[in-house]
């Protein structure tokens, strides 16, 4: 009779456990899938208000030639070297 008691307590402890862990792992997972819901739809909305690059509106309000060269070069407008 305590044999038989102590089996079915093993067998429980099995059966509870399992169910324990499959419910861990449904837990998990359901979290996961919002997280990366969540994610794809903030890279959506950052992706939908992007700014086009500096360097594209600075060439399309200055009209010089020189423009870029002179914004990317490392000398002042008296001529001396920044470094």
């Amino acid at each position: 009779m305590i044999y038989m008691l102590e089996v079915n307590m093993l067998v429980a402890a099995i059966v509870f456990g399992l169910a324990f862990a499959f419910m861990l792992v449904l837990f998990a997972w359901t979290e996961g899938m919002k997280y990366a819901r969540t994610l794809f739809a903030m890279r959506r909305v950052v992706m939908s208000h992007r700014e086009p690059l500096a360097i594209s509106r600075v060439n399309s309000r200055n009209h010089s030639r020189n423009s870029l060269h002179r914004l990317n070069s490392n000398r002042l407008p008296s001529g001396r070297s920044i470094a």
